[in-house]
Order: structure tokens, then sequence, then C-alpha cells
């Protein structure tokens, strides 16, 4: 429960502060109706995705997040459908980070697929 306030406290700073910078983000021809916002506060260095909308898939393939932070990719976890109430991501905050969305098969993949990259997201 903690940690559920405290990232709705993060995502009201993040939305609120002036420091905080806004990314759009569109997809590439692989997913050329993704539409999405990244937020990003230097200052209190948090960064947030907001998905809008997210292009049909077969069943048996996902949309997953990744950001390389010094040099190492993680996996941020398969994105919901953007109708999904969790419509902030949390993403780690790091200096001239980029972050990734790509398609995986269904259920996610332990490390990316970068020919399947439909976005990125540079801050």
């Amino acid at each position: 429960m903690r940690a559920q306030l405290e990232d709705v406290r993060n995502q009201f700073i993040v939305l609120q502060n002036p420091e905080t910078k806004k990314y759009t983000v569109k997809g590439n021809r692989k997913a050329q109706e993704l539409k999405a916002v990244a937020y990003i506060n230097p200052v209190k260095r948090l960064s947030y995705l907001n998905v809008s909308k997210l292009p049909h898939l077969p069943k048996d393939q996902c949309y997953q997040m990744w950001t390389e932070v010094n040099g190492e990719m993680l996996n941020l976890g398969i994105i919901k459908e953007a109708n999904s109430q969790e419509k902030l991501l949390a993403l780690p905050y790091a200096e001239d980070a980029v972050s990734y969305i790509t398609i995986e098969p269904k259920g996610g993949n332990k490390s990316p697929s970068v020919e399947n990259i439909v976005a990125n997201i540079a801050f």
C-alpha cells in the first residue's frame, strides 16, 4: 500500500512540476498508430510513460517496454492495453537514457527482440 501511495505521489509531482519535460512518442512503420507521452523530470529524477494508443496485435504477441541504463537493458514489463486503469508506467531515471517498446511473444521476453523495436524514447 505504501509503494502504491508513493507511486501516485511521484506521478503527481512529475505531472504538475514545471521542470518536467514532455516527449511525444510515436511508433515506427511496424506500429504506426502507437501513441504515448513520456514525462521526464531531471530535477526530481523521475520519469513516466503514458500510453494512449496501441495498435492491435495477434493474440500470440504483446508490447514490452525496455530501458538501457548504464549499458544494460532492463525489462520494464508488458505494456497493457491503452484502456487499462494503469496508464502511467514508471521508467527508471538515468542521464541520457534510452527506452524502447518492442513486439514480443505473448508473456514477454527475457531480452528485447531488436528487430521488433516499434518505438524509442531518448531523454
